[in-house]
């Protein structure tokens, strides 16, 4: 048998309503948190580098993208890179989310 026995249906639907164009900031948040209290690291790392390739312009797509990066133990220059990107967007979400990785600079 391939795969878990059970899947998370709650991560399954915010991971789909999250993808949909114009998705609520609110529900891609929510996913990342429940991404993070799953431990599902390298699983939000994947999700949100196709979702901030897929929409380059997405402040919380990118910053999220550098945070899941990094919790998954990936190249850390190239996450900061993401959230500095993000961070020229003015996005307060990208903002902080660096902060909590690497401190007020």
């Amino acid at each position: 048998m391939n795969g878990p026995i059970s899947r998370n249906r709650l991560l399954g639907s915010l991971k789909e309503a999250a993808s949909w164009p114009g998705a609520d900031r609110n529900t891609v948040v929510t996913l990342a948190t429940a991404l993070v209290a799953a431990r599902a690291d390298a699983e939000g790392s994947s999700y949100f580098q196709d979702l901030s390739e897929r929409n380059p312009a997405d402040a919380t797509a990118q910053a999220l993208a550098g945070f899941f990066q990094v919790r998954a133990g990936h190249d850390v220059a190239a996450a900061l890179a993401k959230l500095d990107k993000a961070a020229r967007t003015g996005s307060r979400p990208s903002t902080s989310s660096r902060h909590s990785i690497r401190g007020p600079s």
